[in-house]
C-alpha cells in the first residue's frame, strides 16, 4: 500500500512539475460583400480570451469565452448580432518542428445570442456544439506563443434553438464558410419580405446564412503567455 501511495505521489509531483498555467487572447475579423445576393455586406468579429493549463509539452486543457458580433446590410435593410459562448477545451500538439507546432483543439461550447432586425423585432437563440479545429503555433520564447486558429478547416456538430419559439436545428458542418453537410429541422432561406415580417422565418435565415455562435471569422490570431 505504501509503495502504491509513493508511486502515486511521484506521478502527481511529476505532472505538477511539468504543468504550466497560461492566459491566451485571440481576435478575428471578416467582411464579405456579395453583389449577386443584392449587395449583401456581412461583417463579423470575434474576441476570445482563455485560460489554460499545460499538463505536459503536448497536452493542455482550458476554458475560453467567445464574444462575437456581426452586422448584415442589404439595401436599406440591416441586422445586428451579438452573442457569447463558454467553451471548455483540450488541445494536443501532434506535430512539433523546432519552434513551430500544429495542434488539434476539441471544444464543447454553450452560448446565447440575439439578432436585432428592427426596433420591434429581435431573434434570441441558444446554441450547443462540439467542434474540432486545427491550430498553428509559434513559440517566440519560453513564455510567449503566437497562435493562428484555422476555423475554416473546423469539423463541428451544433444544435441551434429559438429561445422564443419552437425552432430547433441540428447541423454537421465542415468549416465556418462551408454549407452544412447535414441539416435537420427543415431550415430554408426565406424571402426578404418573409424575414422582415415573420420571426420564425428570420430564425431560419439566421441558421442558413451561417449567423450564430459558430459563425466566427475563418481565421483568428492570438498569443498565449505562460506563467
Amino acid at each position: 500500500m505504501k509503495k502504491i501511495l509513493l508511486i502515486a505521489a511521484l506521478v502527481a509531483a511529476t505532472a505538477t512539475a511539468s504543468a504550466q498555467f497560461y492566459v491566451e487572447g485571440a481576435i478575428g475579423y471578416k467582411q464579405t460583400k456579395a453583389k449577386d445576393a443584392g449587395d449583401l455586406t456581412d461583417s463579423k468579429y470575434t474576441v476570445a480570451p482563455a485560460v489554460g493549463y499545460y499538463l505536459n509539452d503536448r497536452f493542455d486543457v482550458g476554458v475560453g469565452l467567445d464574444l462575437c458580433g456581426a452586422k448584415f446590410e442589404q439595401g436599406e435593410g440591416e441586422a445586428k448580432q451579438n452573442d457569447w459562448s463558454v467553451a471548455p477545451f483540450a488541445r494536443y500538439s501532434f506535430l512539433q518542428l523546432g519552434k513551430f507546432e500544429v495542434l488539434a483543439k476539441l471544444a464543447v461550447n454553450y452560448g446565447q445570442g440575439k439578432v436585432d432586425v428592427t426596433d420591434e423585432m429581435a431573434i434570441k437563440y441558444s446554441q450547443f456544439g462540439v467542434n474540432l479545429t486545427p491550430i498553428l503555433a509559434f513559440n517566440v520564447c519560453e513564455r510567449i506563443v503566437l497562435t493562428t486558429q484555422l476555423n475554416f478547416m473546423s469539423l463541428g456538430y451544433n444544435v441551434f434553438k429559438d429561445r422564443d419559439g419552437d425552432g430547433k436545428y441540428t447541423n454537421f458542418n465542415i468549416g465556418v464558410d462551408s454549407r452544412n453537410v447535414i441539416t435537420t429541422g427543415g431550415a430554408r432561406v426565406p424571402s426578404e419580405l418573409d424575414v422582415m415580417t415573420n420571426p420564425a422565418m428570420m430564425f431560419d435565415a439566421i441558421i442558413n446564412s451561417g449567423m450564430g455562435i459558430t459563425a466566427t471569422p475563418g481565421i483568428t490570431v492570438g498569443f498565449a503567455y505562460k506563467f
